[in-house]
């Protein structure tokens, strides 16, 4: 079976995977030579134990801490489903790949090829939404793609609920789900339907458009089983923040 070899250069640090693009055995009169890459579209794939077994000598040769993988790329991504994030990549006229790392003090995008520079997005809706604006107010040659990291994204995980509050009664209750056009509250948040960050936005909106005798809020899923006469008391006391990080940088996360 064909496979990748996929690795990050230091798994010690929170890092994000790479492939090896191409690989030119030693040779008389030849060097040794290796690429990587930030992407399994580019990268080569090997089905020669013995060759794989060089191309992981180099690799340790260029990153002697390096985790390194060996795998088929369905096999990888689904050990690797909560570890996803979404980056946006630019090329080049050079045909060169570089990433977003932010913006200027005038607005305009930043890019780099070095890793720990690059905004790691927890949400591809966020990312198109990021993409879409710099596609509007530039002419780069930009898209979206995923990445993985040795670092769980915990937005792809049931993180959020939603509450209910009655615009007639004022009452407040945790969303458990939809029964025909009823819906269905709960007093506790441990009994609350839980999403991941992409549901719960589409979740809300239906709610919103579908059921207007309420009003609806998304909230982090709590530690402790919280009753929903409680929710403002518990958030202020355990300074619960509605604030979600939406992307990160490995340099930030490796700070010691």
């Amino acid at each position: 079976m064909e496979k990748y070899v996929i690795f990050r250069e230091d798994k010690s640090k929170i890092g994000v995977y790479l492939f090896v693009k191409k690989f030119v055995p030693k040779r008389w009169f030849r060097r040794e030579k290796i690429e990587y890459c930030a992407s399994a579209d580019q990268a080569e794939l090997f089905a020669d134990n013995d060759v794989m077994a060089k191309v992981c000598d180099r690799i340790k040769k260029d990153f002697p801490n390096a985790e390194i993988i060996c795998d088929d790329f369905r096999s990888f991504t689904t050990k690797m489903a909560k570890h996803r994030f979404w980056v946006i990549g630019r090329w080049r006229d050079d045909s060169t790949e570089e990433f977003f790392c932010g913006s200027d003090q005038n607005s305009k995008p930043c890019y780099s090829t070095d890793m720990n520079e690059v905004r790691f997005s927890l949400s591809e809706t966020s990312t198109n939404e990021t993409l879409q604006s710099i596609r509007k107010s530039t002419r780069d040659r930009v898209y979206s793609r995923v990445m993985f990291l040795s670092l769980e994204n915990e937005l792809l995980s049931p993180c959020m609920m939603i509450t209910c509050t009655s615009k007639g009664s004022g009452v407040t209750k945790y969303f458990a789900r939809e029964e025909g056009k009823r819906l269905r509250l709960v007093l506790t948040s441990e009994a609350a339907a839980k999403f991941d960050y992409e549901t719960v936005l589409s979740m809300y909106e239906y709610l919103r458009i579908h059921n207007k005798n309420f009003s609806y809020a998304v909230l982090p899923v709590f530690k402790d089983n919280v009753s929903a006469k409680n929710i403002e008391a518990y958030m202020r006391a355990n300074k619960v923040s509605r604030m979600i990080v939406m992307d990160l940088q490995l340099k930030f996360l490796n700070r010691k």
